[in-house]
C-alpha cells in the first residue's frame, strides 16, 4: 500500500473543536501539558455524553497496488454500539496476552506489531461486543 488513511472523530460536535483548540494551543506552547486540563474534561464529559450515542465507528482506507501490480482501494469499516467503542483499543493487548498465556513466543526486543495479529484474530473478540466489521475491496 502507498496511502493510508484513518480518521477518527468524537461525535458531539462541541467535544470535537474543544480538543482541536487544546491541540492547537499546545502547538503554539499557550499551555504548557494539555493533561493539566485532565480533571476539568473528566468533569464535564458526563454533561457532553448526554448529546451523544452509544454509536461508534471507524473507516480505514488502503490505496495501493495489488499483488499482481493493479491498483487497489480497500476500505475497513467498523461499527459498535452500546457504548462499546472503548474496548476496542484494549482488544490487541488481550489477544497478544492470550497468546503468550497459550505459549507463543515473540522477538525480543522493541519491533513493530505487523504481523503479531491478523484481522480475523479480533473476530471472536468484536462478536463479543457485537462489532461489525466489513471489508470493502474495489480497484480504483
Amino acid at each position: 500500500m502507498t496511502n493510508v488513511i484513518f480518521r477518527a472523530a468524537l461525535e458531539v460536535e462541541l467535544t470535537q473543536r474543544v480538543f482541536a483548540l487544546i491541540a492547537w494551543a499546545r502547538r503554539r506552547r499557550l499551555i504548557s501539558r494539555a493533561s493539566l486540563l485532565a480533571p476539568l474534561l473528566h468533569r464535564t464529559r458526563t454533561w457532553l455524553d448526554r448529546f451523544g450515542s452509544g454509536l461508534g465507528g471507524m473507516v480505514i482506507r488502503l490505496h495501493g497496488l495489488s499483488s499482481q501490480r493493479e491498483p487497489l482501494h480497500l476500505e475497513w469499516h467498523l461499527t459498535v454500539d452500546n457504548n462499546y467503542g472503548p474496548e476496542i483499543p484494549c482488544m490487541a493487548a488481550i489477544l497478544l496476552t492470550r497468546k503468550l498465556v497459550r505459549g507463543d513466543t515473540f522477538a525480543p526486543g522493541a519491533q513493530t506489531s505487523e504481523g503479531s495479529l491478523l484481522l480475523h484474530e479480533f473476530e471472536p473478540e468484536f462478536a463479543r461486543w457485537g462489532i461489525q466489521t466489513e471489508v470493502i475491496e474495489g480497484v480504483d
